[in-house]
């Protein structure tokens, strides 16, 4: 609970000073790709705008491919030092070959020179053990 808090009142105040810096922004796609290491893979995209100092984590596209299931997930993170001012994790239902985009509910700030970065996961479902597939985003 503890962290949740400090995670809030750190977005409070990097919102309040880019609001008050008034920085230019500059926007930035990065894109990876991961494979399970037989035929599963993922596709991902994240959108992050800099301002000034901070960065603002926008949206996070990804696509996965493969043996077509429709019991997929991902699981994203996004980490600034050792706090998480965003996560999201996807239904149990996504399936190969399919675009999905997540958005924040809310605008999501790290410093820019912090370690910051977003780590996606995708856990391919088949019988037996389900592989995965991750992909780092360093800013």
């Amino acid at each position: 609970m503890r962290t949740l808090w400090r995670s809030a009142l750190t977005t409070i105040a990097l919102v309040a000073i880019v609001v008050a810096a008034g920085a230019p922004a500059r926007a930035d796609v990065v894109s990876r790709s991961c494979e399970d290491g037989s035929r599963h893979f993922m596709n991902a995209w994240v959108f992050v705008t800099e301002i000034g100092p901070h960065h603002q984590w926008h949206r996070f596209d990804y696509e996965l491919g493969g043996i077509n299931s429709d019991k997929n997930n991902v699981d994203l993170w996004v980490v600034f030092g050792q706090d998480v001012p965003y996560w999201n994790k996807s239904p149990d239902n996504l399936r190969a070959g399919v675009p999905y985009t997540v958005i924040p509910p809310w605008p999501v700030y790290t410093w820019a020179d912090a370690v910051e970065y977003t780590f996606m996961t995708a856990t391919f479902d088949v019988f037996g053990p389900d592989p995965t597939c991750d992909v780092t985003v360093v800013m």
